[in-house]
């Protein structure tokens, strides 16, 4: 049986880290510094952290901005969050009072750490995010194989995989739905969808050829470890031209002649807010302050389990580290 993870509600914990408050007293600093006065009159946004335990996060805002008879559109975060886990992270609502949001009674929803700032948090604004993970099930003959592996992890890190999260946990299509969609064929059960949700597939579309671009990269090595570079994460904008992505440019050519897309199918005509520019992704990626620690099984009787901490960048995925310590790793 594989190693499991999230057996309990609190095997997986995330929280989101944000440097707002040393941004909010070094910019008084300045002020203070010039002769002027501190900001306060201007600060109308009200900033929160959200802990959901079990609960799907656009489900959580819909939620709120119900229960405070707002639209969604007025409700801000840094990033989204799984639904099976416990998670902290940082939500901002204009003209909202704190005690708006301690009287609000949602199941799964708890709200504190409140302070008002002059801006709306932005979205992909947060630093990192620190992960608490029990993984469990593990054999007593596997553990120096997983010792041997956080420590490899920490010299070379791990290859930067989209996770299952961006392409479904249940059905793991959402990548191809992003694909109709670049065709313009959004399917009939979709077609009410908010953009902000259809974006998602597309985005998870350009996750899938990113993740294949990088096996078939890792493949092609045929020694060592894998160097750093990026990969691009594909888009309208996206210039493929030698240089920069000399190493993949072939790579990702293969693999959208084989699939029929072209760069060009990004930019989408008819819904110009579900186009893509693209970006890119950095192949490695490194965990901070990863640290684990091994404990006898209290739910699967006879095997251990893994209390893994560490800190990874936005973006990144914790189950991905957890699959590359584990049995099949790649």
């Amino acid at each position: 049986m594989a190693w499991q993870i999230k057996q309990k509600p609190g095997d997986f914990v995330v929280m989101e880290i944000l440097e707002d408050e040393i941004e909010s007293r070094w910019k008084n600093k300045i002020r203070q510094l010039h002769g002027k006065k501190i900001q306060k009159g201007s600060e109308r946004f009200l900033w929160f952290t959200m802990k959901k335990t079990g609960t799907d996060f656009f489900m959580a805002v819909e939620m709120i901005a119900r229960g405070l008879g707002i639209s969604t559109k007025l409700v801000s975060y840094a990033g989204t969050k799984d639904k099976r886990a416990i998670t902290y992270q940082t939500i901002s609502i204009e003209g909202m009072k704190e005690e708006d949001i301690r009287n609000l009674n949602i199941r799964g929803l708890e709200f504190s750490n409140f302070r008002y700032r002059n801006r709306p948090v932005k979205l992909g604004e947060h630093e990192c995010n620190k992960f608490i993970i029990t993984v469990r099930n593990i054999e007593k003959n596997e553990l120096k194989m997983v010792k041997e592996r956080i420590e490899k992890i920490r010299n070379y890190g791990i290859i930067n995989f989209f996770g299952e999260q961006r392409f479904g946990t249940v059905r793991g299509a959402n990548h191809v739905i992003g694909k109709q969609i670049l065709l313009g064929k959004i399917p009939k059960n979709l077609k009410k969808t908010p953009t902000m949700m259809l974006k998602l597939f597309v985005h998870a579309y350009q996750a899938y050829i990113w993740n294949t671009t990088a096996l078939k990269l890792i493949k092609s090595q045929k020694h060592g470890q894998m160097e750093q570079l990026e990969i691009p994460i594909v888009g309208y904008a996206t210039n493929l031209n030698p240089g920069k992505y000399s190493r993949v440019k072939g790579i990702i050519a293969g693999i959208m002649k084989k699939e029929k897309i072209t760069l060009s199918d990004f930019k989408i005509r008819r819904s110009p807010k579900l186009s893509s520019k693209g970006s890119a992704r950095d192949l490695i990626c490194f965990p901070k302050r990863l640290s684990c620690a091994f404990e006898r099984d209290d739910v699967n009787r006879g095997k251990m389990k893994m209390i893994l901490s560490f800190e990874l960048g936005k973006g990144s995925y914790a189950t991905e580290l957890v699959r590359q310590i584990g049995r099949t790793a790649p």
